[in-house]
Parts: structure tokens; sequence; C-alpha cells
């Protein structure tokens, strides 16, 4: 989006550079931004969105990560419960 705000910015100059009346220059750059707002906040909405998405993953894997990890503590306790010698009381 930021290339194509650039591309507008730059239409619009040359749209400047080659009309001799300035007020309709004016009230052209206005009523073109004026109507690519809703668009520009639509996008930065989703690209909000889309990073925040993005956050939401980190902690869920981060989540299942530990999960695992504590699984692999549990198996490795059982694991030596299992191999250890019987004690001298039994």
């Amino acid at each position: 989006m930021h290339n194509n705000d650039e591309n507008t910015q730059e239409g619009l100059q040359i749209f400047a550079d080659n009309d001799p009346n300035r007020e309709r220059n004016i009230k052209i750059a206005r009523a073109v931004n004026n109507a690519l707002s809703s668009y520009t906040e639509l996008y930065k909405e989703k690209v909000s969105c889309k990073r925040q998405t993005k956050l939401d993953e980190l902690f869920t894997l981060r989540e299942k990560l530990k999960a695992d990890d504590e699984a692999d503590d549990d198996l490795q306790g059982r694991a030596e419960e299992c191999s250890a010698p019987p004690s001298p009381s039994q």
C-alpha cells in the first residue's frame, strides 16, 4: 500500500505540474485523497490484524512447546522410576 500511496502522489504531482489552474489542482488532489482515505484505513486495519495474528501464533507456539517440554519431563521421570533398583523396604 505504501507503494500505491507513493504512486498516487506521483500521479497527482504530474497533474499539478501540467495543470495551469491551481484551484482545480487542489480540488482534485483533495478529492482523490478523500476517496482513497477509506481504503487506506481498511488496509491499515488489515495489516494490524495480520501482525496481531502473528503475535497470537507466537504465543500459541510457545505454549505448545512448553506443554511438550512438560510432557517430556513427565515421561523422563516415569522412565527413571521404572529403571531405578527396588528400594530395600520391598
